[in-house]
């Protein structure tokens, strides 16, 4: 029997410390006076109240940074449903300007407000939401006179520019400092401060990529217009500018010979391959140089597939250092510099010499012997050929006459040409 009470007694404590726990967790999970365990928390809230398994609650704006004047929107998540939250825009800078308002959360705890800038002068804000229950959160934007941005169409991840600040002033002469390197992802902005500022460099980590240039716009949208100057004056009340950047891939060239060595008057072709390490065909054009020369014909040549060709069959005998320069053509880079240069080396051409034959009467000197030149280039004649061939004979005015022949066998003498050579010798 005694057993059996125990047994009863037992179970009855067990069952009492089951409710009790069921009773603790009810009690947290309706936001009661029990202990809080938070998992997690986001932004720089602080949670004043009570709370089990909550968020911590946040406030953000839809923008980074705003045109003067411009519609903020300020939307918060993870307030107490039907909360009553306090809002509070500061300007960081001079202090002259705030705006306060009250909201409600929904059900969900989320709430939005939206406000008007003013349109008088540039400043960094700070907006503050605090609620009796859930806490405080913050968030911050700006209002500059300079705003960078780097649209998610340029194909690099990020970019880093530098800049010199020139302080309240309208031109960037004198007294200024290097300000730090601003980073701006793909797709975002980022304000330059309030200040004139002397564009610097501009870099990006993404492989194959250069930076090609500024154009302006509003907050919104890129208008395409080259900015004129790197310096951009301290603003007159209202943003001065808004600033683009583009990119552009970086490109190499190569050039081939179908015919090296060749000889003078054949046809050479040079082909020059552009390419692009981050990927796409290059447009655009080559310019063929010859030792640093543009070579005739061969100047602006359009690419096609990325390739420019140029066909010469008029390059004088010797070595010659062919380079490519492209031209680049939108959204690539000109090559850095000329291509490789190639080493086409072009041969003389070959110039036959026939001894031009020759008769005289017995006892007679011989005449003046002569050789003709054959195998001319490109419709040359023997202009291009300065001396004459030494051509002798074994004949004297004494040789024996009845049918009998005696050669005449050149040498070169003292012949010369630029793009030719002599040989062979035929005797006559």
């Amino acid at each position: 029997m005694k057993g059996w009470k125990l047994f009863l007694r037992g179970r009855s404590i067990f069952a009492f410390a089951a409710l009790l726990a069921a009773g603790l967790l009810t009690a947290a999970a309706l936001g009661g006076s029990g202990s809080a365990f938070p998992l997690g928390s986001s932004g720089s809230a602080t949670d004043t109240g009570p709370s089990f398994l909550a968020l911590s609650p946040t406030i953000s704006s839809n923008k980074a940074d705003y045109e003067p004047g411009a519609t903020v929107t300020l939307t918060g998540h993870n307030w107490a449903a039907s909360e009553d939250v306090h809002i509070y825009v500061n300007d960081d800078e001079g202090r002259i300007w705030s705006y306060s308002t009250d909201v409600t959360a929904d059900l969900s705890g989320d709430f939005t407000a939206q406000f008007a800038l003013p349109d008088t002068f540039v400043a960094n804000y700070t907006a503050t939401a605090t609620g009796a229950i859930s806490g405080t959160a913050t968030t911050t934007f700006t209002d500059g006179n300079i705003t960078a941005h780097l649209g998610s169409g340029e194909g690099v991840a990020s970019m880093t520019i530098n800049y010199d600040d020139y302080g309240n002033a309208s031109t960037c002469t004198g007294t200024h400092t290097a300000a730090a390197p601003q980073s701006v992802i793909s797709g975002s902005q980022k304000n330059l401060g309030n200040n004139a500022v002397l564009l610097g460099s501009v870099s990006t980590p993404t492989s194959g990529y250069t930076f090609d240039r500024w154009t302006t716009g509003t907050n919104s949208t890129d208008n395409g217009t080259v900015l004129g100057s790197p310096c951009i004056p301290a603003p007159g009340g209202g943003n001065a500018v808004d600033i683009y950047a583009h990119f552009k891939k970086i490109t190499a060239t190569a050039i081939t010979s179908n015919n090296n060595p060749s000889t003078y008057g054949d046809s050479v072709t040079f082909t020059a391959n552009v390419t692009a390490s981050a990927g796409g065909t290059p447009i655009g054009s080559v310019t063929f140089k010859d030792g640093g020369t543009n070579i005739s014909g061969c100047v602006g040549v359009a690419l096609s597939s990325g390739s420019a060709v140029c066909t010469k069959s008029d390059l004088s005998a010797g070595t010659h250092s062919i380079t490519a320069a492209y031209n680049a053509g939108a959204g690539f880079a000109d090559s850095t510099g000329p291509s490789p240069a190639l080493s086409q080396v072009v041969n003389k051409a070959h110039l036959t010499v026939t001894a031009d034959n020759q008769t005289r009467e017995y006892g007679a000197a011989n005449p003046s012997l002569t050789a003709t030149l054959s195998g001319f280039k490109l419709g040359e004649t023997s202009t291009v050929v300065t001396g004459t061939a030494s051509c002798p004979t074994t004949a004297t005015a004494t040789s024996t006459v009845g049918g009998s022949t005696y050669p005449i066998t050149c040498t070169v003498g003292t012949l010369a040409a630029a793009n030719y050579d002599f040989t062979p010798f035929v005797a006559g």
